[in-house]
């Protein structure tokens, strides 16, 4: 098997993988009548900490993070009830990570990533 190959499988596994994740969020952890995992009527620990990995995904092109996301209408409630019950907090401590969002993607619309064989892999931040 060529680099590329592995490359290629490797990616259809992250992709299954946090496909599964998030709808395990969704259709487990999120049911219930309150807002948080559990059914749980205020945010815990385990809300925060989940939302903030989540996040991650905002480094990505704004067209990306939604193709991501969109499918998990809960999930994205979710979020932004977490930030909603812990604000003003959640936001300030964040905002680092909001400003740098802005500038990584301008630089991906402007960059791409050259692959060991010398073509381009713009597109290996959107599988992420």
């Amino acid at each position: 098997m060529d680099y590329l190959r592995i490359l290629e499988q490797l990616m259809k596994l992250r992709r299954y993988f946090r496909n599964l994740c998030l709808y395990i969020l969704e259709d487990f952890w999120l049911q219930g009548p309150g807002q948080f995992l559990l059914g749980n009527s205020k945010p815990s620990i385990a809300d925060l900490s989940l939302v903030c990995e989540i996040m991650q995904l905002e480094f990505l092109s704004e067209r990306d993070y939604l193709r991501i996301l969109s499918p998990y209408k809960k999930v994205l409630q979710w979020i932004k009830d977490t930030k909603n019950a812990t604000a003003p907090y959640f936001d300030e401590i964040h905002m680092t990570l909001f400003n740098a969002q802005k500038g990584i993607r301008e630089q991906m619309l402007t960059q791409s990533i050259s692959s060991p064989e010398g073509g381009s892999k713009s597109e290996v931040y959107s599988e992420m």
